[in-house]
């Protein structure tokens, strides 16, 4: 089990989420080959690449803020944030 990222948040069981999210993902992007759900012919079901455990780290110590470790987990483990803007 890994420690969280933010030692103020106690880690809650949620190890999976990340994975899940992913096969998500990956099932909306077959099931959308041809990209007709509303707005992915912008975004192609696709999210930011990840974000390094360091970086994001550094980040947090140089603003001094502590995200929530299932939001950390999402920047380091599934996307940087969402999709591209929707125009």
């Amino acid at each position: 089990m890994r420690e969280p990222m933010n030692k103020h948040e106690p880690w809650d069981g949620e190890q999976n989420q990340a994975a899940r999210i992913i096969r998500k993902l990956v099932q909306v992007r077959r099931k959308d080959k041809d990209l007709s759900i509303f707005g992915s012919t912008f975004h192609g079901h696709k999210i930011n690449k990840t974000l390094a455990r360091k970086d994001l780290l550094e980040w947090q110590a140089r603003n001094q803020v502590n995200l929530p470790d299932s939001y950390a987990r999402f920047l380091t483990e599934v996307g940087n944030g969402g999709t591209r803007r929707f125009p």
